[in-house]
């Protein structure tokens, strides 16, 4: 038994010396987070997000971007936040250039329906 330290220790990288994510790593970070359901009851509930148009123009471009693209999908770690902001986006209307949600009561009830993990359960149980 060998009490050797190892040959190279690693080094501490200052701040400053650090890069900061790119794009991509901050947002597959979050569409993969949105499979959180608590997070994402939270989001539609305490923050009101689904009542501004610039997040909800957002989600829409995270769904085009990460879950109907087979390049990035591959990168989806959760593939639950996939149901769940399609979910969002199928209740997302734009109206006269204004996006909204149809109905935030009818978006929490579709993504808390105990019948929807059900179905999740047995479509990502044989992948």
């Amino acid at each position: 038994m060998s009490s050797e330290a190892p040959a190279e220790v690693p080094v501490d990288v200052p701040v400053q010396d650090m890069k900061p994510p790119s794009r991509f790593e901050v947002e597959i970070e979050f569409v993969n987070s949105l499979s959180n359901i608590n997070y994402f009851n939270y989001l539609i509930k305490n923050r009101n997000l689904l009542k501004d148009s610039s997040f909800l123009r957002y989600i829409q471009y995270l769904y085009v971007t990460y879950c109907c693209n087979i390049e990035f999908k591959k990168y989806i770690i959760y593939p639950n936040c996939l149901v769940f902001i399609k979910k969002l986006v199928d209740n997302i209307i734009i109206e006269d250039d204004q996006v909204k949600v149809s109905s935030i009561d009818k978006v929490l009830q579709e993504i808390n329906d105990p019948k929807l993990f059900t179905e999740m359960y047995e479509s990502f149980k044989y992948k």
